[in-house]
């Protein structure tokens, strides 16, 4: 028996399914302080919202992660969805949201695991959402997972200062892999990115070009076939759109890398950099999605 919820993201649904369905067999409901999960045997996947300014948003984000950290135990991160108000907005200390979101986040990374722990990252998207609730869903597992990188670009968690006093917490790809040699692949969003800087501003067909790209080289940097050859496998791609009016446009670069028994998604979202228009997640299943 598969359980589900549905988790307010807070972000408009412009085509496509209006969420990502994650289903977990077996599964028991239960809560680690304010965060709420779903376990079985094998994973948990757990989801909290907390009412946030820009201001106490730093210290908010150290909270909410301590406290997700805690509630994984032993358990290795799979994937991350963190859903930020105003995220490219600035604070007081003229500072962006998202910037201090990474702030907090990467100090409870090293309160839990201490100062050296990027393989503790795992595949994570950061995109805006409206209204003042921080969501962020997750799933962890103790199966064996391993995070892996994209070679087009610089690690995220090695970012100059200039993207942020703390460096971005997340990997650009995450495979959990069960005894039966069953494998879900996370490529967390991914952008028009190239070493560590943007591209292609204000072009949004050659920033999707790119970020399929990209995905490409993801999986190639992991040796896994490129994205066009998972025939046999459940594919969703999650696109996070900044501008709704270019809807048209994004679709007919994803009908290009859509087969039939693909499923999408598109909502309308602010990218955590202001200078890009669209983000772009896949995630690889086995035929039977049910973990």
């Amino acid at each position: 028996m598969a359980t589900a919820t549905a988790v307010s993201t807070g972000q408009q649904p412009l085509a496509g399914s209006a969420h990502q369905a994650l289903s977990l067999g077996g599964a028991s409901y239960g809560e680690s302080g304010i965060v709420k999960h779903y376990e079985n045997e094998h994973f948990l996947i757990g989801h909290i919202s907390i009412p946030v300014t820009i201001d106490t948003l730093e210290e908010q984000a150290l909270s909410i992660y301590d406290v997700i950290l805690k509630a994984i135990g032993p358990r290795s991160l799979c994937r991350m969805w963190n859903y930020i108000p105003q995220i490219n907005k600035h604070g007081t200390q003229n500072i962006e949201a998202y910037k201090l979101f990474c702030s907090g986040r990467s100090r409870a990374f090293s309160n839990r695991y201490g100062a050296d722990c990027s393989d503790r990252f795992p595949a994570a998207s950061a995109t805006g959402c409206n209204g003042n609730l921080l969501t962020i869903v997750f799933i962890s597992s103790l199966l064996s997972v391993r995070h892996g990188e994209n070679p087009q670009q610089t690690p995220a968690y090695h970012y100059p200062e200039k993207y942020g006093p703390r460096s971005p917490s997340f990997a650009r790809i995450s495979r959990v892999l069960d005894s039966t040699q069953k494998e879900w692949l996370f490529i967390s969003g991914t952008a028009a990115i190239k070493g560590y800087e943007s591209q292609f501003i204000g072009d949004l067909d050659s920033q999707v070009a790119m970020t399929f790209e990209n995905i490409d080289l993801t999986l190639a940097s992991s040796d896994l076939p490129m994205m066009d050859d998972w025939m046999d496998r459940r594919r969703h791609f999650h696109v996070y759109l900044r501008n709704a009016t270019d809807l048209k446009r994004l679709l007919v670069g994803l009908q290009k890398k859509l087969k039939p028994s693909d499923t999408y998604s598109v909502v309308e979202a602010d990218i955590c950099r202001a200078d890009l228009n669209v983000e772009i997640e896949l995630t690889i299943s086995p035929e039977d999605p049910v973990v």
